[in-house]
């Protein structure tokens, strides 16, 4: 975030200093306020660009293993901009490296799911999902596996058929070779 902020405020100093530059060496006389909003305009059009990319910027960056299953679009009254074109601030993928199914429980599947957010660090989370019955429960420290492979008291989070997230788990995956 810093080095984002700095990069901005020398793009802001290197605009003006061109602008100046450029009024001294062809004699153009402007007017005073066209060097700071030469260089105030280049920095709002950098920093409204890299906000509005920063979703596809991180998604081209991550490994082909890693499908977004869900993105949030989110604006605020303070970036005008975002409430014509709200970005996406967070999303939601899957690591389908990580997706492990056992043959005795056909219908369930366990998956990493990964949560990126702008400015937040990258959490992760281990999940099963009951593909059949359209629903997950996170696995924990405690979580426990019976014998035959079920997991023991599951607190199921019911899900819709249409659910991006189960259909990105559920989904049989590429073969490979």
């Amino acid at each position: 975030m810093w080095l984002g902020l700095l990069g901005i405020i020398v793009l802001g100093v290197a605009v003006g200093g061109c602008v100046l530059f450029l009024t001294r060496i062809l004699r153009i006389p402007l007017p005073r306020w066209v060097l700071p909003a030469a260089a105030g305009g280049s920095m709002l059009v950098a920093h409204v660009g890299i906000e509005q990319t920063w979703f596809d910027r991180t998604r081209a960056a991550l490994p082909e293993h890693v499908v977004v299953a869900k993105t949030i679009t989110e604006g605020h009254w303070l970036q005008p901009w975002t409430l014509l074109v709200p970005p996406v601030r967070r999303f939601i993928a899957v690591d389908r490296a990580s997706v492990r199914t056992n043959p005795a429980v056909p219908d369930q599947v366990m998956a990493e799911v990964v949560f990126m957010a702008r400015f937040v660090p990258t959490a992760t989370s281990l999940q099963m999902f009951d593909c059949a019955g359209h629903r997950r429960a996170d696995i924990t420290g405690t979580s426990r596996f019976a014998p035959d492979g079920q997991l023991e008291n599951p607190a199921w989070t019911p899900l819709g058929a249409d659910d991006p997230l189960l259909a990105a788990v559920c989904e049989p995956s590429e073969p490979t070779g």
